[in-house]
């Protein structure tokens, strides 16, 4: 008997059999896909415990605040950067915490910071590390760009717009510059003190705003060719009152630092409140944006911040898009008031708190013939030549900086390459960070941290440290070769160190030396003293008194 074949379905059968057949295919696609994903995904996992143990078995770590959100807790806290102090102090100059899903090693030994700092240090691996972009630093994007742009400040140096914004910047900050820079400070800190005389000295102004006031007239016209006129009134908010929304913006942006999810609890009145802050900030910089371009292109000879970035182009020819240029605004509004301000307001609180350094620094003032006496009624105009001859109030300024830092809970960097951190294995994805304060507040690498001395500026190389390499400080290894290393940083250091850093020093310097000729400082009552100025103190990306730092200028004479 001969078997006949098998028909070839037809009709429904062919269209039933095609069903199962295209089925299985899917089914076999979707097995392979998540196959693939929860392979990659376990592999991650599997990664990322085995960094933590790694890293747990080379570095100390302070207890966890819970199980899944690690230090996260403490870094949340408004005074995250004096936690880090005390951790540092307790554990050592490296130590490893745990930001949720976020491996951080927090480094703090001199010898080891120029790996961190400078990429060019670690050959030939020129891009093992760079700026935590996807890791932390969008988050502060939301804040300087309605549509997550990054900027000089964020953006990875590894950017072909970050060289490209970097390099054309520059010369903004030229010495020429600087120099007509000092022109404004005089014009902003000559309102200031017809400010502060018609209030007298029985009425406390917060020194904070007003100086942070002073800042934004100066980088409003060498950043922007603009006069915001901050100085109209020390009583009426301040475009838009910029000051304040700034504020509540980092405030928001420091706590989503070390809590990624955050951005999405809508229902905290907190992120709600920052969300408004942002929106505000985007508002203020969306409208001085479109100031600017009306004036038309800038000349060549524009030597503002803003010429400099609108006359930029790309390797094709093309300027900024006015989203990236909106990012650069925002970082350079912010750089040039807020740290400016709290800078000059903490040093002039410390001099207040310190009569012999301010007798110094009359004596100082007087002998250049600025401080104004019951005799020398209108003394003599300060020229930008006289800024290099205050080198006591040069020295008084770095004190206050080193016991205040502004930027007080440090900069980071993310390992895209497992690396060696001297003695150490670093692996993968790792973020490593310098903790500014807790660098400038040790007791390992400064005599009296705690004590207030502008005179230890007076020697030699006082910003650095010299003691053995590769990371022996951290163990006491006395036969190890012996290094210099930075132990000052409040501008950073290496490739990504602040690019507007000369103007910040020719402006607080500027500043203060105007305002100490004229006036003396007293802290008023409701700070509390320093005890009062202490608990005030909150880091919320940079470091100020929560409410402002209220003093009594009394004139002098």
């Amino acid at each position: 008997m001969v078997t006949q074949p098998a028909a070839w379905p037809t009709g429904k059968d062919r269209v039933s059999d095609d069903s199962v057949y295209g089925l299985a295919v899917a089914v076999s696609i979707a097995t392979i896909v998540l196959t693939a994903f929860f392979s990659r995904y376990v592999q991650a996992v599997i990664a990322w415990f085995q960094a933590g143990r790694l890293l747990r078995r080379q570095f100390p770590s302070p207890p966890v605040d819970n199980i899944i959100a690690g230090h996260a807790v403490a870094m949340q806290s408004p005074k995250n950067h004096r936690w880090l102090s005390d951790t540092y102090r307790q554990l050592g100059p490296l130590f490893y915490v745990r930001l949720a899903h976020n491996h951080v090693v927090f480094v703090s030994d001199p010898a080891l910071l120029p790996i961190m700092f400078d990429r060019a240090l670690y050959p030939p691996n020129a891009n093992i590390l760079d700026r935590p972009v996807e890791e932390f630093l969008v988050q502060m994007d939301a804040m300087t760009s309605g549509s997550g742009h990054s900027n000089m400040l964020t953006d990875k140096t590894g950017s072909d717009l970050w060289r490209l914004v970097r390099k054309g910047v520059a010369p903004a900050f030229n010495p020429q510059n600087i120099r007509q820079g000092f022109t404004y400070v005089l014009e902003a800190v000559d309102q200031l003190m017809a400010a502060l005389k018609e209030r007298g000295s029985e009425k406390a102004v917060d020194l904070d705003d007003a100086a942070q006031r002073v800042s934004m007239e100066v980088i409003g016209k060498v950043g922007f060719g603009k006069c915001f006129g901050a100085m109209e009134s020390l009583d009426h908010p301040a475009e838009g009152d910029a000051f304040k929304v700034i504020a509540t913006g980092f405030e928001e942006v420091a706590k989503r630092l070390s809590n990624p999810v955050r951005k999405y609890m809508l229902w905290d009145q907190g992120v709600r409140k920052g969300n408004e802050a942002f929106k505000a900030f985007h508002q203020i910089i969306r409208n001085l944006l479109r100031e600017v371009q009306a004036r038309g292109p800038p000349a060549e000879d524009d030597p503002t911040i803003a010429g400099h970035l609108l006359r930029l182009r790309d390797q094709k020819g093309q300027p900024l898009s006015d989203d990236r240029l909106h990012a650069e605004f925002s970082a350079m509004f912010i750089g040039g008031t807020d740290t400016s301000g709290h800078t000059i307001a903490n040093t002039l609180y410390f001099i207040s708190q310190h009569p012999e350094a301010e007798r110094r620094i009359e004596a100082e003032l007087d002998s250049l013939g600025f401080l104004v006496t019951s005799t020398r009624k209108n003394p003599k105009r300060m020229e930008y030549a006289d800024l290099s001859k205050l080198t006591y109030l040069s020295g008084a300024i770095k004190e206050s900086m080193r016991m205040m830092a502004v930027v007080g809970t440090g900069v980071g960097r993310v390992v895209n390459e497992q690396m060696q951190l001297g003695k150490h294995t670093i692996p993968k994805g790792t973020i490593l960070w310098a903790p500014i304060q807790a660098i400038q507040s040790s007791p390992t690498l400064w005599d009296k941290p705690d004590s207030f001395v502008p005179e230890r500026w007076l020697e030699e190389d006082a910003e650095f440290w010299k003691g053995p390499a590769n990371g022996s400080a951290s163990s006491g290894d006395k036969s190890a070769e012996v290094v210099r290393g930075r132990r000052y940083l409040p501008f950073g250091d290496g490739v990504r160190s602040c690019v507007g850093q000369s103007l910040a020093k020719m402006n607080y310097t500027a500043t203060l030396a105007l305002l100490l000729s004229h006036f003396s400082f007293r802290l008023a009552d409701r700070m509390g003293g320093a005890e009062g100025v202490a608990a005030a103190e909150v880091s919320r990306i940079t470091v100020a008194p929560k409410d402002g730092m209220w003093m009594h200028a009394v004139p002098r004479g």
